[in-house]
């Protein structure tokens, strides 16, 4: 999903370590994972008119049923925030 100054993939635990620089040089910032970048980025797909099938095959998930459990429980009071992660 990133890429880096090559134009090359970078790795998870590649954006983990940017993210725990970041986070080094700023403790006051929430702390957060490369992995709640995929959540906050699947969250605001859907609250941005997304379907669950598109987001299926975007975050490769085999049966829609995971995508569901983990997304099609958005409420109304959601709708009003950007992201359950802050950001």
């Amino acid at each position: 999903m990133f890429l880096n100054r090559k134009g090359l993939l970078i790795s998870p635990w590649q954006v983990d370590n940017a993210l725990a620089k970041l986070q080094k040089q700023y403790p006051d910032m929430k702390k957060f994972r490369c992995h709640d970048l995929r959540h906050t980025f699947a969250y605001n797909y859907l609250l941005k008119g997304g379907n669950m099938y598109s987001l299926q095959q975007v975050l490769g998930h085999k049966q829609i049923g995971l995508t569901v459990d983990l997304y099609g429980n958005l409420k109304a009071k959601d709708l009003k925030e950007v992201s359950p992660y802050g950001f």
